[in-house]
């Protein structure tokens, strides 16, 4: 199968890897300049242009093209990275396209609008207020006072979001955010929601859609780990570890992803996932991530097999079997990690992946350079590894044991408790009859 990879940081360089060692021929472009040495002196080949992989696929030279967090003009003041504008496009060349669609992306990126939606949709939404002010947003909490996140509208650093359950704490918040916007989003306007804040537990319901419909056997429930320190300490980052499993035809489901895929329309092939609080009675959802969410789809092919066997049960509707063990992954980042940085994330060396077992591999921003392994991208996110395990603690020690085959020079940051809450977590919500 040639399957064409059109990304925006490369960050579906793991996949491209995992299908060229399954035998298939894969391709990728990837957007962003500072980004473009991902992957570079491995096997996968690479594309030049955009045009070029419109020309690919319109030739019938590919089976298969897979987008991520593209936009054909990658911009950091723009604030949003949805790719289903340019799935859209692609789609138009005559060639299935792994991805969403311009709804999904207005889905993720306009707060009220997903909100709107899933109050429709018939979910438990709680109140929200949009704000296009700084003073606007501190006057609202004077009066009001109550407990909130804060939530930006777009793409912004993770730092400036955050939830509060007292009302000082959060006008120290907002002070503090108008003071560093400006240098911290190179002067993105201010725009952002209160969302009123619930206390539960965080988690995520993913699933595939085809056809305004989710695939049975791809419902997965995971529960991220964002804090780059053991104990909840440190910046947030997009994703440090994760515990998660599938689930078939649950509550949890019912009154989530399968209210909203139907919305999604028929061109929409891609995951999906919606980020609620789930309370004893209620579920409230955060927000919709409507493209290949990562580290997460590791963990989810961690439980399904193969790449390659998965992109052909989906294109030909066969039958999605996967594990029922607990799946679990780590990251190992190293350098400015999780903030960019264009040369220092360039320097590492990477030492033992050569040793390491690919189905449980996913490296992401490294580079061969001659006989050397080397940290790429700007971000310093180098590998993620994956494991499946009868019991949650069972599954993530064996996950931090993988990551000791690799050793990164100068350091490698890592989290070794990401699976304290999910331990808690799940069985509370299978005493609440959730799953």
């Amino acid at each position: 199968m040639k399957v064409l990879f059109v990304s925006a940081f490369g960050e579906s360089f793991p996949l491209a890897l995992h299908l060229l060692d399954e035998g298939h021929d894969p391709a990728m472009f990837i957007q962003c300049k500072g980004y473009k040495d991902v992957g570079e002196g491995f096997k996968v080949k690479r594309i030049g242009s955009l045009d070029e992989c419109k020309r690919l696929i319109s030739s019938g030279k590919v089976d298969l093209s897979y987008t991520d967090e593209c936009k054909q003009k990658i911009s950091i003041q723009d604030g949003i990275y949805g790719g289903g504008e340019l799935a859209d496009q692609l789609r138009k060349l005559g060639k299935p396209v792994i991805g969403g669609n311009a709804y999904g992306d207005k889905l993720e990126n306009d707060r009220l609008f997903a909100q709107s939606v899933f109050k429709k949709a018939g979910m438990d939404v709680v109140p929200v207020v949009e704000f296009h002010t700084w003073d606007a947003g501190k006057k609202f909490l004077k009066k009001e006072k109550g407990s909130w996140a804060i939530k930006h509208c777009g793409q912004t650093p993770r730092d400036l979001n955050g939830a509060f359950f007292d009302p000082e704490e959060m006008m120290s918040f907002l002070e503090w955010s108008e003071e560093i916007w400006d240098k911290e989003t190179q002067h993105t306007p201010v725009h952002f929601i209160f969302q009123q804040a619930v206390k539960g537990i965080e988690i995520a319901v993913t699933g595939f859609v085809r056809n305004g419909e989710v695939l049975p056997g791809t419902v997965y429930l995971n529960q991220e780990t964002k804090k780059l320190m053991n104990g909840g300490y440190g910046p947030s980052s997009g994703q440090v570890s994760e515990v998660g499993r599938f689930i078939d035809g649950t509550k949890l489901y019912e009154q989530t992803i399968a209210k909203i895929a139907p919305l999604l329309g028929k061109d929409y092939l891609c995951w999906m996932d919606i980020n609620c609080i789930i309370a004893k009675d209620k579920v409230v959802p955060l927000e919709a991530t409507c493209r290949n969410g990562l580290p997460t789809a590791f963990s989810f092919f961690e439980g399904v097999g193969n790449v390659g066997d998965f992109f052909e049960s989906v294109l030909k509707g066969k039958e999605i079997k996967h594990s029922n063990d607990w799946i679990t992954n780590v990251v190992v980042a190293t350098g400015t990690f999780p903030n960019e940085d264009k040369d220092a994330n360039k320097k590492p060396l990477i030492l033992g992946l050569e040793n390491c077992d690919l189905s449980h591999t996913w490296p992401y921003e490294i580079r061969m350079e001659g006989e050397k392994v080397r940290g790429a991208g700007e971000i310093g996110n180098t590998v993620t590894f994956t494991a499946k395990g009868k019991k949650i603690e069972d599954s993530f020690q064996t996950c931090l044991k993988r990551t000791e085959q690799v050793k990164v020079l100068p350091f490698k940051k890592i989290r070794t408790d990401g699976y304290e809450k999910a331990v808690k977590d799940f069985p509370q919500l299978e005493k609440d009859g959730w799953i």
